[in-house]
C-alpha cells in the first residue's frame, strides 16, 4: 500500500531497477532510497491479518512491517493452516503481536472477526498477508482518523510483473 507516492514514481523505479526474478521482494531494495525509517511513533492502530497458509507471505509481511513499524500492534488469526503457520505464530517473541490459531475450518471473514477480538487499540485496519506496507502508510492514515469515521485506502501496484494481465488495465 502506497500513500502520497504517484504512479510516475513507480514507473521511474521500474525503469531503473526492472523486474528481478532473483529478488521478488523488490520493495526491500527500494525503501531505503525513497522513504525514512520510523521507529519512535507509538500508534493507536491494530493491524488485523487473517491467515490460512501462505506462511512465506506471512513471514514477509511481518518482517517488512516490523522494519518500518516495530511498535505497531499486529493481530493474526489463523484457522486450519497446515503449512507451519500456527507453529510460526507460537515461535514469535514480540510483545506487540496478538495471535490466535485453531484447527477448525472457518471462513476468511471469521479470521478477521477473531483478529478484531484480539485487538487492544482504538482503531483497527484490515490487511492481507501478501501486501507490503510502505513507509508513511500509518502516518498518513492517522492524519485522517476521527471518532466514528471509516477510512478506506487502496493499493497502487507498480508494473513490476512483466506480461501480467489485469481486466481493468
Amino acid at each position: 500500500f502506497i500513500l502520497n507516492k504517484s504512479l510516475e514514481t513507480w514507473k521511474r523505479l521500474y525503469e531503473i531497477y526492472g523486474e528481478s526474478e532473483s529478488n521478488p521482494w523488490i520493495f526491500e531494495r527500494l525503501w531505503p532510497m525513497i522513504w525514512e525509517y520510523s521507529d519512535t511513533i507509538n500508534y493507536d492502530i491494530s493491524l488485523l491479518v487473517g491467515l490460512k497458509n501462505n506462511l512465506d507471505y506471512t513471514k514477509h509481511f511481518y518482517s517488512t512491517t516490523r522494519q518500518l513499524y516495530p511498535n505497531v500492534e499486529i493481530c493474526f488469526a489463523s484457522y486450519n493452516s497446515t503449512d507451519g503457520t500456527d507453529e510460526w505464530l507460537d515461535s514469535l517473541q514480540d510483545k506487540n503481536v496478538k495471535y490466535f490459531h485453531s484447527k477448525e475450518t472457518k471462513t476468511f471473514s471469521d479470521t478477521f472477526n477473531k483478529a478484531a477480538e484480539l485487538a487492544t487499540k482504538d482503531y483497527v485496519m484490515f490487511l492481507h498477508n501478501d501486501i507490503v506496507v510502505a513507509p508513511n502508510f500509518l502516518e498518513n492514515i492517522e492524519k485522517h482518523l476521527s471518532k466514528d469515521s471509516i477510512i478506506s485506502y487502496t493499493t497502487i501496484e507498480p508494473p513490476i510483473f512483466a506480461g501480467r494481465y489485469r481486466d481493468w488495465e
